[in-house]
C-alpha cells in the first residue's frame, strides 16, 4: 500500500496544506519498517509494549505474565498528576494472527 492509497483515511479536519504535509511524510517511511521510541524513557506510555504483564487467569484461577500493549492515554496513567485514587493501566494483549515470524 502507498501513502497516496490512504487519502481517503486522512482526518478531515485537516486543511489541504497539512493534509499533503502528512502524505508526503508517510512516503518517507519504507515498507516493513519497525518504529520504536527511545527504550530508556521510564514514563508509562500509550502504544508501549510489555512483555511480562501480569494478570489474572479467571478460567484457571492463575496468575500469568502475558505481552500486551498500553491502550490507556499517557496523560492519565502519569505520576505525575494529581489524584485522589491511583491510575488504572488498560492494556490489550499481544496475540499472533500468523504471518512472518518476529
Amino acid at each position: 500500500m502507498e501513502a497516496k492509497d490512504l487519502r481517503d483515511q486522512i482526518p478531515y479536519y485537516l486543511t489541504a496544506a497539512a493534509a499533503e504535509g502528512l502524505l508526503q511524510e508517510l512516503e518517507k517511511y519504507k515498507p516493513h519498517t519497525n518504529i520504536y521510541a527511545s527504550a530508556q524513557n521510564e514514563d508509562l506510555l500509550q502504544g508501549d509494549a510489555w512483555s511480562k504483564l501480569t494478570i489474572f487467569d479467571f478460567e484457571s484461577s492463575t496468575v500469568r505474565k502475558i505481552k500486551g500493549i498500553v491502550v490507556s492515554n499517557s496523560c492519565d496513567i502519569s505520576k505525575d498528576n494529581a489524584r485522589e485514587i491511583p491510575p488504572r493501566l488498560s492494556f490489550a494483549p499481544i496475540v499472533k494472527l500468523g504471518g512472518r515470524e518476529n
